[in-house]
């Protein structure tokens, strides 16, 4: 299957879906996992436009988005040997900056979920799982957000049986 797969996430469950999904399609115990978190942005962090974001602040955000990746790396360490994490810093076009990764580090495939955002929500946010799967240098996996992995995950998070 594949050798090295990249794994975008944005600190939300449903982002974490995409994690089985990768590790089902790695090619052997050799193959590599890149999870990647990208700092929040100014206005994420409660910073109005263009209002400059201290120092301080991107600091602690970098820390934060670092010991998520390293808690959900050592929950999936005995299920993938190698695993790696990249934190990225803050910028305004997440998925040019996703294609820039999975390039440099030479990904076969991108595994993410999708919101589903319709509407007024998507005219505002966009599609960063659209744009990327335009713009990656290699095959971009989207998971739906009413896929039946996404649906499972939520309900087993929920205490919820399937009906």
């Amino acid at each position: 299957m594949y050798q090295k797969i990249l794994v975008p996430l944005d600190g939300s469950p449903e982002a974490e879906t995409a994690l089985p999904v990768a590790l089902q399609l790695r090619s052997g115990l050799d193959a590599e996992v890149l999870l990647a978190r990208m700092q929040g942005l100014g206005t994420e962090l409660g910073f109005p436009v263009g209002f400059p974001v201290p120092t301080e602040t991107l600091e602690a955000e970098r820390l934060r988005c670092d010991t998520y990746l390293l808690s959900l790396a050592g929950k999936l360490a005995p299920d993938c040997s190698k695993l790696t994490t990249r934190v990225l810093p803050h910028q305004q076009d997440i998925a040019r900056e996703l294609a820039c990764l999975a390039r440099s580090e030479q990904c076969q495939l991108i595994v993410m979920t999708s919101h589903g955002w319709e509407g007024l929500g998507r005219t505002l946010r966009g599609s960063v799982a659209e744009e990327l799967a335009r713009i990656a240098p290699c095959p971009v996996m989207i998971i739906g957000p009413h896929s039946h992995v996404l649906e499972a995950a939520k309900h087993h998070q929920t205490g919820q049986s399937g009906q």
